[in-house]
């Protein structure tokens, strides 16, 4: 086995780094919303990574065989970046307050334990009483004598555990399918998995990564440093101004159509600007080229009548994600071709041929062909056991693993560091089922079953998936073993999720739900409003409209395809396409989108590639600085609470 090894040192860092962020992070998404785990380069991570370049800063100094090697960093960031959605998006702010929730605010005013409480299996939920310990305690938080109802939930997160676990083995297969193809073959830019390993390179025997030395990546970090910190200490003392970093257009136009661009918010992210800056230029200009595209057409659809903007965008981003899905695999398809044929066909015939290239993959092909068909069996038979039929699992698995697959490739290739899917998300998944097929026809079983499935793994802000695709190239980027690679991310991910419960449930019952942060007090209503939402007034089915916008959208990402590998002049990439009829992204980053490519145009016309290049660590500095100051201020926050979020996520 090529590449460096894994020390047992290193293993044990990187395990005691992801119980931390599982637990700290769990703590702190539920208390106080701040998510250290968010997006695809989360803070959790480059934190762990700057934290061990300290300590290497020390070591180096005074003993430096016992420093690690960029290698054995380049393990640990692995480790956590793979699970540090589970304290937020992934897991935490769904799965705990969607289980007690139904429960505690059913009623005789809202008929849900006749409508659908006999479809919820008592197997996956603490109890289906609102006088239940477990399911009061967690809104009216614990009696300091009681003791924990820890008998309640033994079942159900044992049940979802291993649904989890099953989920994201299948991410690795999935991933490992398609690694080949991406980072080989297609050769993916991965922008966000060049910066972990841009930090850790030294020249020589420095004391410090070289980007450290730079005076422009310090200057850089000040900014967001200043600014936030600035903001933090508004909430403290309030006669410090608070910087608006959401500015908005005023109400400049009285009348239609113009007045939809009223309000329009110029929001500053400064770890957006920096990634943004790193991507090719044609990405980035048709990143913000598309965000003013859409508002121009929110006010030609105004011009024509049509005020109703949301239906219209999300029908035209589901086409356009199915056909980018549909062409993902089809991009694939010698690779997976190879794959089937090794494993299946002509086994004894490739072997020979193939036993270099099998080394260069962290799972074998045979193994990762294997292991995703009996992962993808195994959520198939968990869904039936919650009451879903096996067409309808098969259908809403595959679309699903679809979607995931193009936030994958949006994360990977575009550099877009959180996607909300337009075609599955936690409040629409289930929608699109139910319009494809119509809820009398899937009944109040499916729709039940389908909803509790549905609002664990709908939010992809933090898609395991993408992080492990972005795991996979730090380990090609940065020659680590490939099997240790792929044995630490697997147990990290079953540890995150096991010590994202304990964490999560004290945090929960030591102060009650409509305690916690902002967005977790309501979240108890999301799943039993979903379903009783599509039993009692379900939406209508897909319209001749709908199907014709999704035909649009994808008649579009056709079109940007074809120009963009005819014509080497051509400028606009169907990435962003599809990144900006992604749910909100281009709305909330937009403008960002815009000021990192006019750094990199600037930094271009003034001194050509060279000054280009000489500015990365400018760059690299607001992308540290904005994850390392606002992890500083969720800590200090958790002790000392504000009335607000220093940055919206």
């Amino acid at each position: 086995m090529n590449g460096e090894p894994l020390s047992t040192r290193t293993a044990i860092v990187a395990l005691v780094l992801v119980i931390s962020v599982a637990a700290g992070g769990a703590v702190s998404a539920l208390v106080r919303y701040d998510l250290i785990g968010y997006g695809h380069l989360p803070r959790a991570a480059l934190i762990g990574l700057l934290l061990l370049l300290v300590v290497n800063a020390f070591t180096r100094l005074c003993r430096r065989r016992l420093a690690f090697s960029p290698g054995q960093i380049l393990y640990v960031y692995l480790a956590v970046l793979v699970m540090a959605g589970f304290p937020g998006q992934q897991l935490v702010t769904y799965l705990y307050t969607s289980l007690v929730g139904p429960a505690y605010y059913v009623g005789p005013e809202n008929r849900w334990r006749e409508m659908f409480f006999e479809y919820i299996p008592a197997w996956t939920v603490p109890s289906l009483s609102a006088e239940a310990p477990a399911v009061k305690w967690a809104f009216l938080g614990m009696p300091s004598a009681a003791s924990f109802p820890w008998q309640a939930w033994v079942v159900p997160l044992a049940v979802w555990s291993t649904f989890f676990v099953l989920l994201m083995l299948n991410y690795v297969f999935l991933a490992s399918l398609f690694q080949r193809q991406w980072i080989e073959r297609q050769r993916m830019l991965f922008p966000l998995a060049t910066i972990p390993v841009e930090l850790v390179k030294y020249q020589g025997q420095e004391i410090v990564p070289r980007v450290f030395k730079s005076g422009l990546f310090w200057a850089a970090f000040l900014i967001p440093f200043c600014v936030y910190s600035w903001n933090a200490l508004h909430y403290h003392y309030p006669t410090m101004t608070l910087i608006d970093l959401r500015p908005q257009l005023p109400q400049v136009f009285g009348g239609r159509p113009w007045n939809e661009l009223n309000g329009l918010r110029f929001n500053i992210y400064f770890d957006a600007i920096g990634i943004t800056y790193l991507l090719p230029g044609e990405i980035g200009f048709s990143l913000w080229f598309f965000w003013v595209l859409k508002n121009m057409l929110r006010v030609a659809r105004n011009a024509t009548g049509y005020t109703q903007h949301v239906p219209f965008f999300g029908d035209v981003g589901v086409g356009s994600y199915l056909l980018l899905g549909l062409s993902t695999v089809w991009l694939a398809r010698r690779s997976l071709r190879d794959t089937y044929l090794r494993t299946v066909g002509r086994c004894a015939q490739k072997q020979g041929k193939s036993e270099d290239a099998e080394g260069q993959d962290l799972v074998r092909p045979a193994v990762a062909f294997w292991g995703f068909g009996a992962t993808f069996v195994g959520l198939l038979i968990f869904c039936g056991l919650l009451g879903v039929d096996w067409k309808l699992a098969l259908f809403m698995l595959s679309i699903f693993l679809l979607s995931s697959l193009v936030v994958s490739r949006l994360v990977s290739e575009a550099g877009i560091f959180v996607v909300w899917s337009p075609l599955w998300s936690a409040w629409v998944g289930q929608d699109f089922v139910t319009k494809m097929f119509g809820a009398g026809a899937l009944g109040a079983r499916n729709i039940t079953a389908l909803s509790l499935v549905n609002i664990q793994i709908g939010d992809t802000a933090s898609l395991a998936l993408a992080s492990i695709f972005q795991g996979y190239k730090v380990v090609s980027s940065g020659a680590l073993q490939r099997r240790h690679a792929l044995v630490l991310v697997c147990v990290a991910l079953a540890v995150g999720i096991v010590a994202s419960h304990p964490a999560s449930l004290y945090a929960i019952y030591s102060r009650g739900i409509p305690a916690l942060g902002w967005w977790l007090r309501d979240s108890g209503t999301i799943l039993p409003n979903s379903i009783a939402r599509n039993l009692e007034n379900p939406a209508s089915m897909f319209t001749a409209g709908n199907y014709g916008n999704m035909a649009l959208g994808a008649g579009i990402i056709m079109l940007l395809n074809l120009l963009h590998t005819r014509f080497l002049w051509w400028p606009l990439h169907p990435l962003a396409w599809a990144a900006t009829f992604s749910s909100v992204v281009s709305e909330r980053f937009g403008f960002a989108f815009l000021s990192g490519w006019l750094l990199g145009r600037m930094a271009t016309k003034v001194g050509g590639y060279v000054t280009y290049r000489r500015f990365r660590p400018f760059v690299i500095g607001l992308i540290v600085g904005h994850g390392t100051t606002l992890l500083i201020w969720t800590v200090i926050h958790y002790f000392y609470p504000i009335s607000a979020a220093l940055v919206m996520e």
